[in-house]
């Protein structure tokens, strides 16, 4: 808060106030910050690549009464650098009246590049997307970017319920942005409070898009305090808040007279979006839109009744109420019933297509559970047919082996390895052969080497040992003693 009271206050010490420069719109009547950027005299640290504090730069965006934009950029660290002005910044397509001499409020929308929104007291709001062009920069002071306002869109508010020709209503408008959702803001003025949704800010993260293809924005009359244009109202917007419930918002607005408003917000201003998130995903083309979403898009309202608050105790002129009563029916029809008409012909169709490829569905279902059948019982034979198959198959094998045993039998001549058998059969016989030789001469020489060692036995029996008859007269011997 600190920061924003030093600014404006520099700011508005170079500018003229008397009330020539006030009658020729040039004081400052608004003014909002942007969103940071770097200091281009000032590298990031390359190590880490982050920005240093003092190395940020906050644009300001100021709005003269006469519809200039001026910018201021901030730093605290550098007061030196709040002391130069840049602008007004250069608006395209130029305008001859530079897009209303009645400028009342400025605020810059949340999203990259930043949105610029400019509110007239005719009731007409600008909507200008900041870039910075190389070209149209400042040669005297290069080393800051100064952006261009590019004005892609302009809409009017319906300050009154009554319309009146050749009557025209002026009143400040006082600009309030929403933290819940950046593409959507407030407007409060004398007669009550509008909501304007913003769609291209959801468009900023696709790859590919143009403002051709983009939804133009939608503007909501929620606060009515002024019905009749030529009524004097005591209920006048002060103030408003946003309410967080479970599963909607509310916006709650004090009015002068000391009471409290509290009106639900339709749940397309708050849906949930990313606008600053760079990644894989973003590049990607948005999703096919489906049946649900298009009958939604289909019912989806341009304008609408707004909750109407006036005094009780004034009595209403004739004729503006009967206007009011004509603009609110032709509303109602034109914002609800045709639109209804028309999502209802479209579901209609839609039954009918679907009934139809309902029926479609069942007589295909029928004809499959026909086939079904068929294809049971042609299994069921196909298995029979295969099981008998497998008989026979069995059996042919059978004879088969028996008739190339009986042909293997009868030929005269043999096979290859019929052959290479027999070669080794007759190689067995020969070694027997061979081996039977050896071992009946082997056989032979252990007859002899057992006769051998027979005789000389016998012959060292001989020698030592006395025969039978010296044994005999031995005894003789003997016994006569």
């Amino acid at each position: 808060m600190c920061l924003r009271k030093i600014t404006l206050t520099y700011c508005l010490k170079d500018e003229p106030s008397s009330k020539l420069a006030q009658s020729l719109g040039e004081t400052i009547v608004s003014f909002d910050f942007g969103p940071a950027i770097v200091n281009p005299r000032n590298d990031t640290d390359s190590e880490t690549n982050l920005v240093k504090e003092e190395n940020v730069l906050w644009p300001i965006y100021i709005l003269r009464g006469n519809g200039d934009i001026l910018l201021v950029y901030n730093n605290h660290a550098n007061f030196h650098t709040s002391m130069l002005i840049f602008g007004p910044l250069t608006m395209r397509p130029p305008a001859e009246d530079n897009y209303g001499v009645d400028a009342c409020s400025l605020i810059c929308l949340d999203c990259v590049p930043p949105v610029l929104v400019v509110a007239t007291s005719s009731g007409v709001l600008y909507h200008c997307i900041s870039l910075v062009c190389d070209e149209e920069s400042s040669q005297e002071f290069s080393s800051f970017p100064i952006p261009t306002l590019y004005v892609y869109e302009s809409l009017e508010l319906t300050i009154s319920l009554t319309s009146i020709k050749d009557q025209e209503i002026l009143c400040p408008i006082r600009l309030h942005k929403s933290i819940y959702n950046p593409q959507v803001y407030f407007c409060s003025h004398i007669a009550g409070v509008h909501v304007v949704n913003v769609p291209l800010l959801s468009k900023f993260n696709l790859k590919d898009f143009s403002l051709e293809d983009t939804e133009p924005s939608i503007i909501e009359n929620l606060i009515c305090t002024k019905p009749l244009s030529l009524a004097q109202s005591s209920s006048i917007p002060l103030g408003l808040g946003l309410i967080m419930s479970r599963f909607y918002f509310s916006l709650i607005v004090l009015l002068s007279s000391g009471d409290f408003l509290v009106q639900r917000l339709s749940s397309l201003n708050f849906e949930k979006i990313e606008l600053i998130e760079d990644n894989n995903d973003s590049k990607t083309s948005p999703p096919a839109v489906g049946f649900s979403a298009y009958i939604s898009q289909i019912l989806k309202r341009t304008m609408n009744a707004p909750l109407l608050k006036s005094e009780a105790n004034k009595e209403p002129i004739k004729e503006e109420s009967f206007q009011l009563l004509l603009n609110t029916t032709e509303l109602l029809r034109q914002e609800y019933l045709l639109k209804m008409e028309t999502a209802a012909e479209i579901m209609s169709k839609r039954i009918k297509s679907l009934i139809n490829s309902k029926n479609m569905q069942m007589e295909e279902i029928e004809k499959c559970f026909l086939q079904k059948s068929t294809v049971l019982d042609n299994i069921s034979a196909i298995s029979k047919k295969y099981d008998t198959c497998l008989e026979n198959q069995e059996k042919l094998s059978s004879r088969i082996e028996q008739v190339l045993r009986y042909l293997q039998n009868c030929q005269n001549h043999l096979s290859e390895s019929e052959l290479m058998v027999k070669q080794s059969l007759y190689d067995l016989q020969e070694s027997l052969k061979t081996y039977k030789d050896t071992f009946s001469q082997i056989q032979l020489k252990f007859d002899y080497q057992q006769e051998i060692g027979l005789n000389e036995t016998i012959n060292s029996r001989v020698k030592g040992a006395p025969v039978a008859n010296q044994i005999k007269a031995i005894r003789r011997i003997l016994n006569n003693q």
